[in-house]
């Protein structure tokens, strides 16, 4: 009995696609929290509920305070613009 084959696109076309599918996606400004997996298939997140920022704000602090040296830099998206 032979296993199954799936055949992939070579790696050139599939980054072809997937900055082609991201010029899309960069074009609607509804899809704004949103990721590709390698296959260019989306993966959506919902947004932060209103409790996320309250937590971020207690993480924020509970770092700080163990911070000894240096400063703390809050991150934000990781999103890349064009």
């Amino acid at each position: 009995m032979s296993k199954p084959m799936i055949e992939l696109p070579s790696q050139r076309e599939q980054d072809a696609f997937n900055l082609r599918r991201w010029d899309e996606l960069l074009n609607d400004l509804e899809m704004m929290r949103i990721e590709t997996d390698r296959h260019g298939q989306i993966i959506m997140s919902p947004p932060p509920s209103a409790r996320h920022g309250t937590y971020q704000s207690k993480i924020n602090y509970a770092l700080r305070d163990l911070l000894t040296e240096g400063q703390m830099k809050r991150g934000g998206t990781t999103g890349r613009k064009r």
